[in-house]
């Protein structure tokens, strides 16, 4: 397979690099900090690659290369780096981002245990009542889906929180504009109907307004089409996991309605079982399977793909999470975990991937099935680069220094892990051969910090 060829690469302090980086295998671009790894791997082979895409299928502009001289067999390429995949929407799980609660609510539409709405009674896994014989309908799946509007709990509007935003946070900085200035964009259409229902000018100030419209202003007016700047803010989720902000009373943080909560299935409705763990959720399928399966509700397909979906989010490292954390509070470490887990799910080839320090936060044992995961992408016919420090991932290295800044730059060794521990220009390979533990102990354990008055 021909090889990715850089020539010339003076891009920050790389010193017109020349290298040829494999394809069809994992390798592992090392070095000290500053060194330019990061230059190289995301500044160079990442932006190229999408660059280059990008111009072929007609979504860019005519942006020139800089930085190199000459770049030959590039292929699509994704970029998996902490700065690129930070997660801002406050709405976003790890259970909506892998799918999963997609996958689940169909689950739980089908196969959920279902009180009968005459007598009360349980139904079994065809939703006939043990009682009185009952046959229900399946509740369709955007019942179960915090996002729906037929599924979430409407007095928080899916958040699971309440917004407990003062009216005067809300009409902060309103006696520097007018009413309509001071309007979220989305409110003003609702504003303009407002005053002419109530008589005033939205482009007075708030604080002209009679006591009724400053009232309809806050909390608004359905019968005009006004929302309400409270109830906007609320449904926003405006302070949600911070101090402004309290579990909702109605939906006690389940996100969803009431009559998706009365739906279980092993006794847990879908969002109780949301918020266990991911390892606590593989021991609960793995009850449930059997139960389900035997059934004959042709969910087989789907219960095999939560299965594994959970089982590679474990394997990469994620098992401590819950499919309700939100993923703008993830570190860049999980994130990356994340996509890693997500790009196995997809079963693409013929791409370049590019990760940044993918183990960071990992357990030791936790290593070796994060690489296992990496080598899949290879063996479905990826090239896979990884910048690393870890030795556990040091299987193939380049490494680019000695030095950082103007010591950096310059490739001291391209080859396999036993060339690489014996290169003597090599910072880092001493430290690899010759590693030196650092413990604390005492006499009553190798392992405690001695007590000190």
């Amino acid at each position: 397979m021909k090889p990715v060829s850089i020539r010339g690469a003076k891009l920050h302090n790389l010193k017109s690099l020349n290298l040829d980086v494999p394809k069809g295998k994992l390798v592992v671009i090392t070095g000290v900090s500053g060194s330019g790894k990061s230059t190289l791997a995301f500044d160079l082979l990442y932006r190229e690659g999408k660059r280059r895409y990008d111009r072929a299928v007609g979504s860019t502009s005519f942006e020139e290369h800089d930085g190199f001289d000459e770049m030959s067999g590039l292929l699509p390429t994704v970029a998996v780096e902490q700065r690129i995949i930070r997660q801002s929407n406050p709405r976003s799980l790890v259970g909506t981002r892998t799918q999963l609660l997609g996958l689940m609510q169909i689950v739980y539409s089908i196969a959920g245990n279902y009180h009968c709405s005459i007598c009360g009674g349980k139904t079994n896994f065809q939703r006939k009542c043990k009682d009185c014989d009952l046959a229900m309908d399946p509740l369709p799946t955007s019942y179960f889906n915090f996002n729906s509007p037929l599924g979430m709990c409407l007095q928080c509007f899916g958040t699971g929180r309440i917004s407990i935003i003062s009216e005067q946070e809300a009409l902060k900085n309103m006696d520097r504009f007018s009413i309509i200035r001071g309007t979220p964009g989305k409110l003003k259409d609702g504003v303009k109907r407002l005053g002419k229902a109530y008589g005033f000018n939205p482009n007075d100030s708030y604080y002209t307004l009679s006591p009724d419209a400053q009232h309809v202003y806050l909390h608004g007016d359905l019968s005009v089409g006004y929302e309400g700047l409270l109830p906007y803010l609320t449904r926003l989720g405006v302070g949600n996991e911070t101090d402004g902000s309290t579990v909702c009373p109605s939906c006690r943080g389940s996100r969803i309605g009431e009559e998706a909560r009365n739906i279980t299935i092993q006794g847990m409705n879908i969002s109780e079982l949301a918020q266990l763990t991911l390892r606590e959720q593989a021991s609960f399928w793995e009850k449930a399977v059997n139960g389900i399966v035997s059934a004959e509700l042709n969910l087989s397909g789907v219960l095999k793909r939560i299965q594994k979906q959970i089982n590679q989010l474990c394997d990469v490292g994620l098992s401590h999470l819950s499919l309700y954390r939100r993923t703008p509070s993830l570190s860049g470490g999980e994130l990356q975990r994340l996509f890693l887990a997500s790009h196995l799910e997809s079963e693409l080839e013929g791409l370049i991937y590019v990760f940044d320090e993918p183990s960071v936060g990992l357990h030791e044992r936790e290593k070796s099935r994060l690489i296992q995961r990496l080598t899949e992408l290879v063996n479905q016919g990826n090239s896979v680069i990884v910048v690393e420090h870890d030795f556990g991932i040091i299987q193939s290295a380049d490494e680019i220094g000695p030095g950082a800044g103007t010591d950096g730059g310059r490739v001291v060794y391209h080859g396999d892990l036993m060339g690489y521990l014996a290169c003597p220009d090599s910072l880092i390979a001493p430290l690899l051969k010759h590693p030196t533990p650092f413990i604390l102990e005492d006499k009553q354990s190798p392992l405690s910090i001695p007590h000190q008055d």
